[in-house]
């Protein structure tokens, strides 16, 4: 179920309370003695590709805009890419439309992880009147007796409210030593879900922009990134 329900009730649907997100493949990995579950998406699910663009390979240095790659898809397309970013920096993928709303996932090398920020996605206001749990009300006084700020808050990156922030995930899942990370990336009208390595990172996160997204950049900051075998996607029925 692609929601929370701090603001299930809030989010701007019409016809239903959310959506599932893609099926997905587990697996069980091991890492340094101890063991994870990874969540590829299903292989079933490439069976709606339904056109494929093959991008050259990309060295980006600040940015390189792929305006209007995904016109024409109605805002259901799969992008994938190998990323290198630099050992410092930040190498991200910026998928857009033409009313300035964007989502953007990005590798930050310096904190160690990967991210996606939804604050500018779209509609996001409605976060402003979310209501925690009573069990996370109840933490939340106590950090706050405590003179910290909501776990939430805290955890989160670039909050703006419950549902604008940027969501993240430790890159130490994937393999040791890795510079070079393959990220495979799902948008659909209100949702975008990542895949990085086969599923040792899966992150979905619900978004409402006002028209589909229809552009991707791909930028970096602090260095120079390598973007290959870069494909789009249309996805459908």
């Amino acid at each position: 179920w692609m929601s929370n329900w701090q603001y299930a009730n809030l989010t701007p649907f019409k016809q239903n309370r959310g959506a599932n997100g893609l099926p997905r493949e587990l697996k069980l990995y091991e890492k340094n003695g101890k063991y994870y579950i990874s969540e590829d998406v299903a292989p079933e699910v490439y069976a709606l590709r339904k056109d494929t663009k093959n991008l050259a390979d990309a060295s980006v240095a600040d940015a390189q805009d792929l305006k209007g790659v995904a016109a024409n898809m109605n805002g259901a397309f799969e992008i994938e890419a190998d990323v290198t970013p630099d050992a410092n920096g930040i190498a991200g993928i910026e998928i857009s439309n033409n009313k300035r709303e964007r989502t953007l996932i990005y590798f930050d090398m310096k904190q160690g992880k990967v991210v996606m920020d939804r604050t500018e996605s779209g509609l996001t206001d409605f976060g402003k009147q979310a209501v925690p749990h009573d069990i996370e009300l109840a933490w939340d006084k106590q950090r706050a007796a405590e003179g910290k700020e909501p776990a939430r808050i805290a955890n989160s990156i670039n909050y703006k409210n419950d549902f604008a922030l940027a969501t993240w995930a430790p890159l130490s899942l994937c393999e040791d030593g890795k510079k070079t990370y393959h990220v495979d990336i799902f948008v659909d009208k209100s949702s975008v879900e990542l895949f990085v390595d086969g599923g040792r990172i899966a992150m979905t996160n619900l978004v409402f922009p006002v028209a589909p997204y229809e552009n991707v950049k791909l930028y970096t900051q602090g260095g120079k990134a390598e973007f290959k075998n870069l494909k789009v996607h249309k996805l459908g029925l």
